[in-house]
């Protein structure tokens, strides 16, 4: 089976990209995941409960973003296509490493 690995972070590029992704996987019978990746920012992390918090709260949030903007791209194109592909949604976690001199 054909995926394909749409990445997002809000923007009106990365929603365009959704929309094409979506007409693209139904003419060629493909599933989609679409991707975000949120940050945590090292120098924030002295206080392990906070961070736990944090990472969680930002989690439910960019879970809600990606299902919003899948749910907008699948109404604005749902008239040009003939059956709507899989999509699925993902959250991962990435890791901000600031440098210091």
């Amino acid at each position: 089976m054909k995926s394909i690995l749409v990445p997002i972070d809000f923007s009106a590029c990365s929603e365009n990209a959704l929309v094409f992704a979506i007409q693209l996987a139904a003419k060629i019978q493909a599933t989609i995941e679409v991707l975000n990746v949120i940050s945590i920012d090292s120098s924030r992390m002295e206080n392990p409960t906070m961070v736990s918090l944090a990472i969680e709260e930002q989690f439910m949030h960019s879970e809600k973003l990606v299902k919003m903007s899948i749910q907008k791209a699948k109404e604005s194109v749902r008239a040009s296509i003939d059956k709507m592909p899989v999509i699925q949604p993902i959250v991962e976690m990435g890791l901000v490493v600031c440098a210091r001199s």
